[in-house]
């Protein structure tokens, strides 16, 4: 069968569940702009990257997927525990929650990455409307298309919207619960609460906003709270 689009492009800020659509198809991880790309899909951080391809195609069809900002940046940081602390399994839980509390890890990086997307895409982010009802956003734009959808959503767009645009889902992949870090994770989130700082900024973020309802985000900051 003949592929709909020329390529696509999974554009996205991590931890969001993008490697299960780059391995579930022809897919790559593409961390820097290359001369030529040879897989179909293509997943990237890269804002260079994204805009090298975006120059180089037509008719690419663009996903980009957003997560409730404590969920994700807990994960990321699971992800790369072995960059930050490479004898983490000889060191006790608050060590370890008190080590994360030091990083950066906060609502205003995937704000200003989100920025940076809707900047790179020629999108004008104060007239973009995310359908919070049907759980997804597309559109067409630039001979392109794009496609908007939370990672809380992932098994309604798995099941009824993926397949609208060729891309079939069977099986999962870089799940937590499957790492080697699943156990510590796990504690870590039985007793990480939120700083009154980041609760301050997730109020205020505007791309939270675009995304979730009130209701939502008063749910994640309490679940992180108690």
């Amino acid at each position: 069968m003949r592929e709909p689009f020329n390529k696509v492009l999974v554009y996205q800020y991590g931890k969001v569940g993008s490697s299960t659509i780059t391995h579930n198809g022809i897919g790559q991880y593409y961390p820097i702009p290359r001369l030529y790309y040879y897989h179909y899909i293509i997943q990237t951080h890269s804002h260079d990257v994204a805009k090298d391809i975006l120059n180089k195609y037509s008719n690419v069809l663009v996903i980009n997927i957003v997560r409730l900002p404590i969920d994700k940046n807990l994960s990321n940081f699971w992800e790369c525990i072995n960059r930050h602390c490479p004898y983490y399994k000889e060191k006790d839980i608050t060590y370890l929650n008190n080590l994360y509390n030091s990083l950066s890890y906060s609502v205003q990086y995937t704000d200003k990455w989100m920025e940076k997307f809707f900047e790179t895409t020629d999108i004008d982010i104060s007239n973009f409307k995310f359908d919070i009802d049907n759980k997804f956003t597309t559109f067409k734009k630039n001979n392109n298309t794009f496609l908007f959808f939370r990672f809380e959503d992932w098994d309604f767009i798995k099941e009824n919207t993926l397949p609208k645009f060729n891309i079939v889902i069977k099986n999962n992949y870089n799940e937590g619960k499957n790492k080697h870090y699943k156990e510590k994770y796990a504690k870590h989130k039985e007793i990480y609460k939120v700083s009154e700082k980041e609760e301050s900024l997730i109020r205020d973020s505007k791309i939270m906003k675009l995304f979730y309802t009130q209701n939502e985000i008063d749910e994640h900051i309490n679940k992180w709270s108690k």
